[in-house]
Order: C-alpha cells, then structure tokens, then sequence
C-alpha cells in the first residue's frame, strides 16, 4: 500500500539520496565549472583589430554594390531597391516536426508470417 510517491519513507529515501549521492556530485560539479569561469576570466582579453578589419571589408563591398546599381538602368535600379526594401519571409511561429531522412521507416525488421508456412527453426519431435 504505501508505495506512492507521498509515501513518508519514500520520501525519506529521496531526501537521504540527495543528501549522500546527489548532493556531493552536484557540489563537484560546481567546482569544475567555477574553476573554468576563473580560468576564462584570467585569459588576456582578444584585441579589436579583428573587427576593425571586418568593418572596413563590409564597407568596401557596399560602395561597389551602390556603382553597380548606378551604372544600370532606372527601371532596373527601382527593381532592386524594391526587391531590398521587402522584408524576407521568416518561419511559423509555430514548431515544426523534422523529418528522418529515411523516411520513416522502421530499422527493425519482422518475418512475415503466411499461411501454411513455419518460420524459424522446425520444432523437434518429443520421444
């Protein structure tokens, strides 16, 4: 009878393993990752000029793209910017199911059972 989990010595099993087992894993645990964090931290800092590099890579790229656009046409230079100016189509805002590769089907395979046929090994007779 008292097996459910408001049963008191469940739940006294529960507290004494958390206390003996869990608790001692979970405080090593949270050495490890302090000591990483601390390690992080004393780490010299990376310098900017990585990013400076990227920031004037992108420039360049932008002023080409505004020649090519002025050395088309009108017509064709209001295509472009319209086509720029609409926002591109994002997800659902719902979840969606991914699909297995395989197509759904199963790995295990099963022996077919038909009619008036036996599978597997032929019993042996008792003597």
């Amino acid at each position: 009878m008292a097996k459910g989990a408001r049963a008191s010595v469940r739940k006294a099993n529960n507290a004494r393993l958390k206390q003996m087992v869990f608790g001692p894993v979970e405080a090593a645990r949270n050495e490890r990752l302090s000591a990483m964090l601390l390690e992080l931290a004393s780490q010299p800092k990376p310098t900017a000029v990585e990013e400076i590099s990227m920031a004037e890579g992108g420039d360049a790229s932008k002023s080409d793209d505004v020649d090519t656009v002025a050395d088309s046409t009108p017509a064709e230079a209001m295509d472009v910017a319209q086509d720029g100016s609409k926002p591109t189509p994002s997800k659902k805002g719902r979840v969606e199911k991914r699909r297995h590769k395989s197509g759904g089907r199963a790995s295990i395979v099963f022996p077919k059972y038909k009619n008036g046929k036996r599978v597997g090994k032929p019993a042996q007779k008792r003597k």
